[in-house]
């Protein structure tokens, strides 16, 4: 296999169980747990490879807001804090 192909989202599963095969079988234990994270999160790994959408907008996002509102203090109601958000 050349080293574009396990970008690939059709050739990726097969890379990966061959990876994964030699890795389990590893006297290292570290690479052994490594090895089992990326089985416990091996469907979400293939699914970005298909589609490449993260959520890193939306944290990005998610943490400007977290921001203002620790710089406010806390807002006495909705309304004040949407006013707050929406320039942002």
């Amino acid at each position: 296999m050349s080293w574009s192909e396990p970008h690939s989202p059709t050739l990726a599963p097969k890379y990966f169980e061959s990876w994964y095969a030699w890795a389990i079988r590893s006297r290292s234990s570290l690479i052994k747990q490594v090895a089992w994270m990326f089985r416990k999160y091996s469907r979400n790994i293939l699914t970005y490879l298909k589609h490449q959408i993260t959520n890193a907008v939306s944290e990005g996002l998610n943490s400007a807001i977290q921001t203002i509102k620790k710089m406010a203090c806390g807002f006495r109601n909705r309304e004040h804090f949407k006013i707050a958000t929406y320039p942002h």
